[in-house]
């Protein structure tokens, strides 16, 4: 890992345990702040393992704000499209996920039809992305 995605990483973490269990972010930022790192290619890995380290937390903060916990549900999960990520949240949905279960149920739909999308599509948008433009 070069110097400065390792900083990255490491300035991002900081940043999440800081939302999480500080007063510099108010309680009704910290799910925004969680979902703007997933929506960064370089933080949306970090953003994933955080959401299910800290899951028992999150869901106490905010399980009973069912918008809030949808949105963060949906926010982390939006992004995920390889079969690993998919095998992982359908384990972490049995494992950890309990009563709230049921709100990861579209977010198997979006990430199934994501990994769909790579498997069928992902090697002709390469093909397209370095073929010359005409002209």
């Amino acid at each position: 890992m070069s110097e400065s995605k390792h900083r990255h990483k490491q300035t991002t973490l900081r940043l999440l345990n800081l939302s999480l269990s500080s007063d510099l972010v108010p309680d009704q930022d910290v799910i925004d702040v969680i979902i703007h790192v997933g929506r960064n290619p370089l933080g949306r890995h970090l953003a994933w393992r955080y959401f299910r380290e800290k899951w028992d937390i999150l869901n106490a903060r905010y399980g009973e704000a069912l918008f809030m916990n949808s949105k963060l549900i949906s926010g982390v999960t939006e992004f995920l499209n390889t079969e690993i990520e998919l095998n992982e949240l359908k384990e972490f949905i049995v494992t950890s996920a309990g009563e709230s279960a049921p709100a990861f149920a579209r977010s198997i739909e979006i990430v199934q039809a994501s990994v769909k999308w790579h498997v069928q599509f992902q090697q002709q948008f390469y093909q397209w992305l370095r073929k010359a433009p005409d002209g």
